[in-house]
Parts: structure tokens; sequence; C-alpha cells
């Protein structure tokens, strides 16, 4: 594998991992050590999938890639406890991720000494961030886990589909606040708004 690593090293590395060591790692194995070799090599990918979105500032919903009973069907999935448990342990990561970006955004702009501009700038990350954590929630690959569990009637669910509502709710918060802020700096006549 040499010779493959380019400019994104973690992203190489993720591929590298993804599509080549963990499928013969996990293939190679008797069933109880596949288990417990799949749960930290996904611990593993999950962390440098998150890392490589910090590094681009964004929050990176990682998605084990999972050989599931029944090729992923709801029904069957049900019958696969080892794959529930790495499912609800993904969810709850997932959980972890939100409630951390959400607690940066719970608290209205505090800095008494900050200016509109500052202001506007710091909702537009805000709005950017809470954006794409909500794009992610989105995705189609999340969106099937959370399918999956639902059938299992998961709290863990329940919890994430909460926290996908407070993104929401703090994006459109975020955008109202962009909009307010630069129609305040556009009717003031006030140098500090200038």
């Amino acid at each position: 594998m040499w010779g493959v690593v380019g400019p994104n090293a973690m992203q190489s590395m993720l591929l590298a991992f993804n599509h080549v060591h963990a499928p013969r790692l996990l293939a190679n194995n008797a069933v109880s050590e596949r288990k417990e070799l799949a749960s930290q090599l996904h611990h593993v990918l999950g962390s440098l999938a998150e890392n490589m979105g910090a590094v681009k500032d964004r929050t990176v919903l990682y998605v084990p890639k999972l050989e599931l009973v029944g090729g992923g069907k709801e029904a069957a999935f049900a019958t696969d406890k080892d794959a529930i448990q790495q499912l609800e342990a993904t969810v709850v990561h997932w959980n972890r991720q939100i409630k951390v970006v959400l607690s940066r955004h719970a608290s209205a702009f505090a800095e008494e000494s900050a200016g509109p501009l500052d202001e506007i700038k710091f909702w537009t990350r805000a709005c950017d961030e809470l954006s794409g954590l909500l794009s992610e929630v989105q995705r189609p690959e999340v969106q099937h886990v959370v399918e999956l569990l639902r059938v299992t009637e998961s709290n863990y669910v329940v919890t994430l589909e909460g926290l996908s509502r407070t993104i929401a709710e703090q994006s459109v918060e975020a955008q109202d606040n962009i909009r307010d802020r630069k129609s305040t700096r556009l009717n003031s006549s006030h140098p500090r708004y200038l």
C-alpha cells in the first residue's frame, strides 16, 4: 500500500481501512474474535472519520459497514444482537457528538464588547455548522441505521430524533439572527454598525 497516501493522509487511511483492511481482518477470524475486532475497528474508523471532519471544521457521523443478517432488512435485523449492539453504540456516539455542537450554540452570543460584525460572523458560523450537522443526520446511511434501530424500539433513536429537531430549531434561530443583524446593520447609521 505504499505510495497510496496523498496530500490528505487521513482520508486515504480511512478509505484503505474501509475497503481493503477491514474486510480482510473481519473475514479471517473466528466469530468471537470477529465481534471484538469489529467493535474496536469501528471505534478507530469512527475516530478517524471524526478527526477528518474536524480538520475541515465539520462534524461527521461515522456509519460502520456491517454485514447484517438478512442483508440489512429491518425484519431480519431484529434478530442480529451483535449488529444491534454495534449500531446502538454508534448512535450513542452520534448523540454525544451532536450534544457537543449544540452546547456551543445553546446560549446566545455573549460577548458584550463584540460589535455587530462579530455577531454576524458568529451566527454565520453557527448556521454553517448546524446546517452541516443537519445534513449529516439526514444522510441516507444515517437514516438507514435509524430505521433499523427503530424496529428494535431503541431508546437511543428517540434521543437522536429529539436532538435532530433541536438542530433544526437552532439552525433556524441562527438564520434569523443573521438576517436580523444584517438588517440592523443596513438600517443603522451608527459608526459601530458600519
